[in-house]
């Protein structure tokens, strides 16, 4: 027979911990607002907007899709993949 003796404390975390794990969290979340979502909310607005600020919408991805330099580029960045992949 085997006795269980209650000596009062549980594996719950105390009502300070819980706090300090609340007040971790907020400041991750703060910190991932702060450096994330907001320069990447400014680049979206900036690039349906031209260079006085005015909307133009997808326009400057039309434009930007247009230049072949763009194709270029990503031809010499799928070429060096390639090699890297192949020699590492």
């Amino acid at each position: 027979m085997t006795a269980v003796i209650d000596t009062g404390a549980s594996n719950a975390p105390a009502r300070d911990d819980r706090w300090i794990a609340v007040a971790v969290l907020l400041a991750i979340v703060a910190f991932m607002a702060v450096f994330f979502v907001v320069p990447l909310g400014a680049l979206l607005i900036r690039s349906v907007a031209d260079r006085q600020g005015g909307f133009v919408g997808l326009q400057n991805f039309a434009e930007y899709f247009s230049t072949p330099a763009l194709f270029y580029s990503l031809w010499n960045s799928l070429v060096v993949a390639s090699i890297t992949t192949v020699i590492g």
